[in-house]
């Protein structure tokens, strides 16, 4: 992907070059953050800086502008991530987690305000390990059960101290 949009490449048939797909062929805005392949439904998510998901299948693109002409999220909407787990893309953002629901195309539940004492946090990117997900935030890590209730912050365990005392821009499972 680049900013203006996305670059495909026919592994199957490499003689059919290169071809783009743009706003011109229906994507739904500019600037994008970040691309991720559904492969269980066979869909490729397509996020911009100002809140737009697009939902590339086949024969169709579904935009998704919940998220950018929300009312109630003052400031950047920007998506910084995508992680899937099963059926729910989570989607860094500049304003928390949104759990996005892949089977119904819809916003599940919105993680926010989860930083220390209820504030605002920037979440840079997540990550699975067995029950929890884990996120690389504006300051430090914070690791949450999936299991629990994480839209209270009290429920969020933080790594924010010595060498996680600053900004944290990415964080993968390993092994």
């Amino acid at each position: 992907a680049g900013p203006t949009g996305v670059m495909i490449l026919d592994l199957v048939d490499s003689n059919s070059g290169i071809t783009t797909l743009t706003k011109i062929d229906g994507l739904s805005s500019i600037n994008i953050t970040q691309v991720a392949f559904d492969q269980q439904r066979n869909q490729l998510l397509i996020t911009y800086a100002d809140g737009d998901i697009d939902i590339v299948r086949e024969k169709e693109i579904i935009n998704f502008n919940t998220l950018k002409n929300s009312p109630t999220i003052s400031g950047s909407k920007r998506i910084n991530h995508i992680s899937i787990l099963g059926n729910l893309a989570y989607l860094s953002t500049d304003f928390g987690v949104v759990v996005f629901d892949l089977i119904q195309l819809a916003v599940k539940e919105t993680w926010r305000d989860i930083g220390v004492g209820g504030a605002e946090l920037e979440i840079n990117q997540s990550t699975f390990y067995n029950d929890s997900i884990f996120l690389a935030t504006e300051n430090g890590v914070l690791a949450g059960d999936l299991n629990n209730n994480l839209l209270d912050y009290n429920n969020w365990k933080r790594f924010n101290t010595g060498v996680f005392s600053g900004e944290i821009q990415s964080i993968t499972t390993f092994n």
